[in-house]
C-alpha cells in the first residue's frame, strides 16, 4: 500500500478554524490596547498643559488668555492625532483642561472615555472612582 505525503481537508480546515478563534479573540484585545496606550498619550498632554498653565499663572495675575501679561505668552495646546486639547473656564483663578476625541478616529469608540478633563483643584472627568479612563 502506498501512502501519500502530506494534510487531508479536515487537517487543513481544523487549523483554518482554529487560526480564525484565535483571531477574532486577539483582534479585540489588541485594539482595546492600542486605544488605551492612545488615552495614555492624552492624559499626558492634559498633564503638559496643567504644568504649563501653572507656570504662566506664576508670572501672570490670570489663568485668562485674554488678560494682558506682558512679557509672557499664554501656553500653546500640544498636537494629538486622536485627541484635541483645549482650556476652558479660563479665569482668575480656576481653568479646566480637556481632551477630546477627534471624529473618525479609533479613540472615537473609545466607549466612555471619549472626552478626558482636569481643573486646577485636580478633579478629574470622568472620575477615577468610576472609570478606568485614567492610569493608576
Amino acid at each position: 500500500m502506498k501512502h501519500s505525503k502530506g494534510f487531508t481537508l479536515v487537517e487543513l480546515m481544523t487549523v483554518v478554524a482554529v487560526v480564525g478563534i484565535l483571531t477574532a479573540i486577539a483582534i479585540p484585545s489588541y485594539n482595546a490596547q492600542i486605544r488605551k496606550s492612545r488615552r495614555a498619550d492624552a492624559v499626558q498632554n492634559l498633564g503638559i498643559v496643567q504644568m504649563a498653565l501653572e507656570r504662566y499663572r506664576a508670572d501672570c495675575p490670570s489663568y485668562d488668555s485674554a488678560v494682558a501679561c506682558t512679557g509672557f505668552t499664554f501656553p500653546t495646546m500640544p498636537t494629538s492625532t486622536y485627541y484635541t486639547i483645549t482650556v476652558t473656564g479660563g479665569s482668575a483663578t480656576a481653568y479646566t483642561v480637556n481632551a477630546a476625541a477627534r471624529a473618525g478616529t479609533s479613540q472615537a469608540s473609545d466607549t466612555g472615555c471619549t472626552t478626558l478633563s482636569i481643573n486646577r483643584a485636580g478633579t478629574r472627568t470622568p472620575s477615577t472612582a468610576t472609570s478606568t479612563c485614567w492610569p493608576r
